[in-house]
């Protein structure tokens, strides 16, 4: 057996020095990991509209209704594609009707990603006029969501993002399937759009 050198002897105490790091760093890293897909809009500006994104369980349009109830934007459009011979918007509008949203509530009934939420609500704030909106989708999901919108939609468009309440508890979203399932599959979509866009 060779003696082992003092080179590989420092590679061996700088692994193990490593392992032990992130062993006892880990909750503080992964923590930090889900914390940085939250980017929004610190203080909320009055608005023309949100938009709200299909996408969770009803959170979403919870959370433009209570904007439009603060007076901070007077409409509210949904987006969201086809689902079963109507489409997410469709059946948000609803759900947001039945919670009290103000009428008329848009809809933008195409769209099957985050992308294409930007790229066909866009006609519909042009054609209104819209100046000021505020996009409204679940916390985890507010960096990519304003990267995306903010690409696409004309600088003189002043948007927003707002982040609804989640259901992640992002002290220990690892510890859980669901919440490690939502983090995960956000950030490889992060990762895609950086590398696509």
């Amino acid at each position: 057996m060779r003696k082992p050198t003092p080179k590989h002897l420092a590679i061996g105490a700088g692994i193990i020095l490593a392992v032990v790091i992130l062993y006892v760093a880990h909750p503080f890293l992964l923590e930090k990991a889900g914390r940085f897909l939250i980017k929004e809009t610190l203080t909320l500006r009055p608005a023309d509209v949100a938009i709200v994104l299909a996408g969770d369980e009803g959170e979403r349009v919870a959370a433009g209704i209570q904007l439009q109830k603060q007076g901070i934007v007077p409409l509210l459009l949904m987006s969201g594609g086809r689902l079963y011979g109507t489409s997410y918007a469709e059946e948000m509008a609803k759900y947001a009707a039945s919670l009290g949203a103000s009428p008329p509530i848009l809809v933008e009934t195409q769209s099957r990603s985050t992308y294409e939420n930007a790229t066909l609500t866009l006609p519909i704030v042009q054609a209104k006029g819209y100046r000021r909106v505020i996009i409204v989708t679940s916390k985890f999901h507010t960096r990519r969501t304003g990267q995306i919108f903010k690409s696409l939609y004309p600088k003189n468009i002043d948007i927003q993002i707002y982040g609804a309440p989640d259901l992640i508890d992002y002290t220990c979203w690892w510890t859980d399937h669901e919440m490690t399932q939502s983090i995960l599959t956000e950030w490889a979509k992060t990762w895609v759009y950086w590398l696509k866009y």
